[in-house]
């Protein structure tokens, strides 16, 4: 799409947009979806599959202990105490601990696939913290010879401060990058991007499902007579229905009706239903991006076995875990922030990486 292209779909939208939704939408941070909803990392996690696919991964992957390795001549391995990493790893800034920033890097390279954060280094060049920063605030930059620089937009005074001993334009020995699937090799194929029908189809069924709570009603039956009720006896009728029949102690009560009456039992129509299954398959759908089977998103409940851990398809949410761990590994060695003989790993279990029970 061209530049003029972009600006008559903007000047034009379906949906009024603030002048902050605007710049998102122009310069990639949002996109819209065909539904006519801005699909950007906030609006993504109004999605209860969304958040629950986030939670479940980067929590597990979180809660992992990382640690720096080094292999003894007999294939034993040890923890490298003194190495600067380990020392970030349990603690890489001053306001966050391992598993706030571990969690925080997770959910950005699970909806952006792109988990960004700027290396500080004392004067010797060893890594002294690592701050991490939205996906969308950084962009990557490619210099005539090749170089690759990363800039990452100052939006508030805490990024700024703690990005000042850093240039605009930070090179790549400086930024750890963890990317997931990609297709150029450089930046990561964003997972809220590419899914942004699937997302915004979801939050359309969601404020569809609102409105009809809040505007909408829901009645359990109605009563029916041939004959006309005189005011006294429909109030009289109304007063003794709400007295012996509403409200959860006069549940399972058996109803005696006078003036041939007749209760008639009101249920879900097609279209209810049909909108049911609708919402239902969304969450399905969101799912597989994810890459997170139904039991761990918590579809419904007859699809959630217990115990959860026994089940076959947890092998797939471990799967994800195992992905996320992996992609960190060499990220670290292309920063240099590992030396030639040694190497982080975190222990993985089925009781340590899946569903959160």
């Amino acid at each position: 799409m061209g530049l003029w292209s972009r600006l008559a779909a903007l000047i034009a939208p379906r949906r009024k947009m603030t002048v902050e939704q605007w710049f998102e939408s122009f310069f990639g941070a949002s996109s819209r979806s065909a539904t006519g909803d801005i699909i950007n990392q906030l609006s993504a996690m109004r999605v209860s599959a969304v958040w629950a696919c986030v939670t479940i991964l980067s929590e597990d992957l979180a809660k992992l202990p990382w640690h720096v390795y080094r292999k003894k001549p007999d294939g034993e391995k040890i923890v490298v105490a003194d190495h600067p990493l380990e020392r970030l790893l349990q603690r890489p800034n001053d306001w966050q601990n391992g598993f706030e920033f571990k969690e925080q890097m997770m959910a950005a390279l699970l909806m952006r696939r792109n988990a960004y954060a700027p290396i500080l280094r004392d004067g010797r060049g060893r890594p002294t913290a690592l701050v991490p920063v939205n996906p969308d605030w950084t962009t990557l930059f490619e210099a005539p010879d090749g170089s690759l620089f990363y800039n990452v937009a100052r939006t508030g005074p805490h990024i700024t401060a703690a990005l000042k001993s850093l240039p605009l334009m930070i090179p790549a020995d400086d930024m750890l990058h963890v990317r997931g699937l990609s297709l150029n090799g450089l930046w990561g194929l964003s997972a809220i991007g590419s899914g942004r029908d699937a997302i915004g189809l979801a939050l359309t069924q969601q404020e569809m499902a609102a409105v009809y709570a809040s505007n909408g009603t829901q009645l359990s039956g109605v009563l029916e007579t041939p004959n006309k009720l005189s005011d006294a006896a429909y109030a009289r009728l109304e007063r003794s229905w709400k007295e012996k029949r509403a409200g959860k102690r006069n549940a399972g009560e058996t109803a005696i009706l006078e003036e041939n009456l007749k209760f008639n039992k009101l249920g879900l129509t097609s279209v209810d239903a049909e909108f049911v299954a609708a919402r239902q398959h969304q969450i399905e759908e969101i799912a597989r991006y994810f890459r997170i089977p139904r039991t761990s998103s918590a579809s419904s409940p007859a699809a959630r076995p217990a115990p959860r851990w026994f089940s076959k398809t947890r092998n797939m949410s471990t799967t994800s875990c195992h992905h996320g761990r992996s992609a960190w590994r060499p990220s670290s060695r292309r920063n240099s922030i590992l030396p030639r003989r040694a190497f982080t790993s975190s222990a993985t279990s089925r009781a340590s990486c899946g569903p959160t029970s």
